[in-house]
């Protein structure tokens, strides 16, 4: 089973703040006065399930390494404490060549439910209405509840593309607490979901 698909038109949106200490921090590959290369990688392999161990530190470098992330594509939440809470980063040109993809969306466990990740999509959405891109898209799973409803709030809409998309999309309604949602049906075209 693949992972469900989203996509947003890009547009101007209004940014909510972050909580009061929290701050935005646009990283760059290589390091700079905020978080060096090694902090940036040990906090990012940090937030994630320990349990995943050398495979995490593994994937680390698939995300790092994408030469369709801008050196500058991390958009970070920082902590009052300086270290990194939330990070989420974009692609360019991962769905076709003019198209931008929203990439490893993630707020370290002891900094959830305050909002950053909201902040951090926001601007990164921002970034690609201003890069001029047409469309901007996302993958996620079924499980992230809560993603899944920050997403449709944003205006992402779901994606019909596989067989069994309509039918997973149908039984998550429930679970995100609507009776139907706006999207994009197996033929393109715009449509409304319903239970």
């Amino acid at each position: 089973m693949g992972q469900l698909i989203m996509r947003w038109i890009p547009e101007k949106i209004s940014e909510p703040e972050f909580p009061e200490g929290y701050r935005f921090h646009r990283w760059k590959r290589g390091g700079d006065d905020v978080l060096t290369e090694e902090q940036f990688r040990t906090q990012w392999i940090g937030m994630r399930d320990p349990s995943f161990g050398e495979a995490m530190t593994n994937y680390f470098h698939v995300v790092y390494d994408d030469m369709r992330v801008p050196d500058d594509g991390f958009f970070l939440a920082i902590s009052p404490g300086g270290d990194m809470a939330a990070c989420i980063c974009i692609q360019y040109g991962q769905h076709d060549p003019d198209s931008a993809t929203v990439h490893e969306v993630f707020t370290d466990e002891k900094y959830r439910g305050l909002g950053l990740g909201r902040v951090l999509m926001t601007k990164l959405m921002n970034h690609a209405a201003e890069k001029g891109f047409p469309e901007l898209w996302l993958t996620t799973d079924d499980w992230r509840i809560p993603a899944i409803k920050l997403y449709i709030h944003l205006g992402f809409l779901p994606v019909l593309s596989e067989p069994d998309l309509r039918m997973r999309w149908q039984a998550l309604l429930d679970e995100i607490g609507e009776t139907e949602i706006k999207v994009i049906d197996e033929d393109g075209k715009y449509a409304v979901l319903k239970k």
